[in-house]
């Protein structure tokens, strides 16, 4: 039954971060004009998802699922939604009826830093579980 829940403490983590990386990664796209096009051929995200909405969903999951995790995974999940929580912040300065200049050409090295917060999420929480990155155990 433990490893059940640890299974499926993994897979709940695994699709957020998923997740995460698709949205970062979609409004990455919509910032350059080749990649909008192609973008826009395959999006099925919620568009009412934004970083705000992903820390409380690192927060949740790491809430629900915590006690399955080592504490250094636990300390990965929360990295994560640190980061999350400030790129938040540049997110709301972006929907501003006119956001400042400044704002809008950060935005690009914005949701690259949430990439790399996923990546180092992912590396970790890898690291930690004795996965390798093809998904099988090591041995």
């Amino acid at each position: 039954a433990y490893q059940q829940k640890c299974l499926e403490a993994l897979t709940a983590i695994n699709e957020l971060l998923v997740e995460i990386t698709l949205y970062c990664w979609k409004q990455l796209a919509e910032r350059s004009p080749n990649e909008h096009y192609v973008w826009s051929n395959v999006d099925d995200l919620d568009e009412s998802r934004h970083f705000h909405y992903y820390r409380v969903a690192v927060d949740k999951v790491a809430l629900i699922h915590g006690m399955y995790l080592t504490p250094a995974a636990r300390n990965a999940l929360a990295d994560l939604s640190s980061s999350i929580g400030m790129l938040s912040s540049m997110e709301l300065a972006l929907m501003d009826n006119d956001p400042h200049p400044a704002v809008v050409e950060s935005a690009e090295g914005g949701y690259s830093s949430g990439l790399k917060a996923v990546e180092t999420c992912r590396g970790v929480l890898i690291a930690e579980l004795g996965l390798s990155e093809t998904g099988a155990v090591e041995s």
